[in-house]
C-alpha cells in the first residue's frame, strides 16, 4: 500500500493561528519546496538551512527593497516618493551588511534578552502609575 502526502496549501503567514505556531507549517513547506515562491505574498519563501545560508551569503540577494521602488516611481512623482523611500532606507530591515549589522548591534544594547513578552508596556512610551480612583484621562490632542 502506497501512501501519498497531502498537497501542500499555502497559507498566510501572518494570520493568528500561524503566528502563534509556525513551526508545522513552515516544516511542511520545507519538505513541501525549502525554497517556494509564494504567488499569496509575491515573495520567495526560503526556509532550508542551505539554501538561507547561501542567500546570507550571496550579495545578489539584498535587503535592498528601497532602491529598486525608487528606480520605478515616474519622475513627477519622485519628492513624495525620495521622503517616504529616504525614511525607509533607514530601517534595519532593509539593509545589507554592515549597516544592517551596525543597526542590529545599536538594537541588541537596548533590548532584553530573549522574547519580549506579549503583555510589556511599550520601551518607548513608560506607562504612568494609575491612581486609587483608576487610570488618568487621556491628554487631549492638540
Amino acid at each position: 500500500m502506497t501512501t501519498v502526502a497531502p498537497a501542500f496549501a499555502e497559507r498566510y503567514l501572518l494570520s493568528p493561528d500561524l503566528v502563534a505556531e509556525p513551526y508545522g507549517y513552515l516544516n511542511a513547506l520545507r519538505a513541501h519546496a525549502p525554497v517556494h515562491w509564494s504567488p499569496m505574498h509575491h515573495a520567495w519563501l526560503v526556509t532550508g538551512y542551505d539554501q538561507v545560508m547561501r542567500c546570507l551569503r550571496d550579495p545578489a540577494v539584498s535587503a535592498d527593497r528601497v532602491r529598486p521602488l525608487m528606480d520605478a516611481v515616474p519622475q513627477g512623482a519622485r519628492a513624495d516618493a525620495e521622503r517616504a523611500f529616504g525614511i525607509l532606507s533607514r530601517w534595519m530591515v532593509f539593509n545589507d551588511p554592515p549597516h544592517h549589522r551596525r543597526l542590529r548591534q545599536v538594537f541588541q544594547r537596548r533590548s532584553p534578552p530573549g522574547p519580549w513578552p506579549a503583555t510589556a508596556p511599550s520601551p518607548r512610551r513608560p506607562r504612568r502609575p494609575s491612581s486609587p480612583a483608576g487610570p488618568a484621562p487621556a491628554a487631549p490632542v492638540t
